[in-house]
C-alpha cells in the first residue's frame, strides 16, 4: 500500500512539475480537500510557497469584502450587464481585487506570473497555490450570493499542455446556462492583475488567452 502511495505521489509530481517549483508538497493535493470547508471573508486559508506548502489563515474586513461586492454592482468591463459573459468578467475583476486585498496579510504582493519567472523571489505562488486560492475565492463569492449565472467548477489538469508540452492545473467556473466550464487562470498574471478567462473546450485545444483589460492575445505560455 505504501508503495502504491509513493507511486501515486510520484506521478502527481511528474504531471504537475511544470508549474510546481522545488519544495512543493505534492502529497498536499492527495491528502487535503480544497477549498477548506465553508470559507468566508471572516476566515479563510491562503496557499503560498509552491504546492500549498504554506497555509495562512486570514480574513477580510467588512469594508474590504464590500469592495468585492461592488465589482458585481457595476456594469462589467467586458460583455453586457445581466449576461453570463459579463458576469465572468466581473468574477475575473473581483478575483484581482481579492488578491490585492489578501496580499499584505500573506506577503504575496510581489508574486510574479508563471513559476520560473519569479524564481528566487520570496512568497511566490505556483499553479497549485493559485488553483487552490482561486477555488477558495470563487466559493466565497458564490456562497455570498454574488453569482447569478455560474457556480464554482471543477479543477482541471493538463498532463501535457498544448501550450508547450507543460502540465498545468487551474480552477474553473461552470456556466449554468450553457453548461460549459470556463478556465480562470490567475497563475499567468502577477498578483492583483485580472486573470484570463477562457472556455475549457478552447483552453484544452490550445486557443490563446485574450486579456480582458487590454484585449491583447497571449500567444505563448508563460512559465
Amino acid at each position: 500500500m505504501r508503495v502504491l502511495k509513493f507511486i501515486t505521489i510520484g506521478l502527481a509530481a511528474l504531471c504537475l512539475s511544470a508549474c510546481i517549483m522545488p519544495g512543493s508538497n505534492i502529497s498536499w493535493l492527495l491528502d487535503h480537500e480544497y477549498p477548506r470547508e465553508d470559507p468566508t471573508a471572516e476566515s479563510f486559508v491562503v496557499c503560498i510557497h509552491h504546492g500549498c506548502s504554506t497555509e495562512i489563515e486570514t480574513s477580510l474586513s467588512a469594508a474590504d469584502w464590500q469592495s468585492v461586492r461592488d465589482v458585481f454592482a457595476r456594469p462589467p468591463e467586458v460583455g453586457a450587464p445581466g449576461t453570463a459573459e459579463g458576469e465572468r468578467a466581473q468574477i475575473a475583476f473581483a478575483l484581482a481585487r481579492i488578491e490585492t486585498l489578501v496580499a499584505p496579510a500573506v506577503g504575496s504582493e510581489n508574486d510574479v506570473g508563471g513559476s520560473f519567472s519569479g524564481f528566487g523571489r520570496s512568497n511566490q505562488l505556483d499553479c497549485v497555490d493559485e488553483m487552490v486560492n482561486t477555488a477558495t475565492y470563487l466559493t466565497m463569492m458564490h456562497d455570498d450570493g454574488l453569482f447569478q449565472y455560474h457556480r464554482p467548477g471543477r479543477r482541471v489538469t493538463e498532463a501535457l499542455s498544448v501550450r508547450g508540452f507543460w502540465p498545468h492545473t487551474v480552477s474553473t467556473v461552470y456556466d449554468l446556462e450553457s453548461e460549459r466550464h470556463y478556465v480562470i487562470d490567475t497563475w499567468i498574471k502577477n498578483n492583483g492583475e485580472v486573470p484570463y478567462v477562457l472556455a475549457l473546450s478552447d483552453w484544452a485545444r490550445g486557443v490563446n488567452h485574450r486579456d480582458l483589460v487590454t484585449g491583447e492575445e497571449l500567444t505563448r505560455m508563460i512559465f
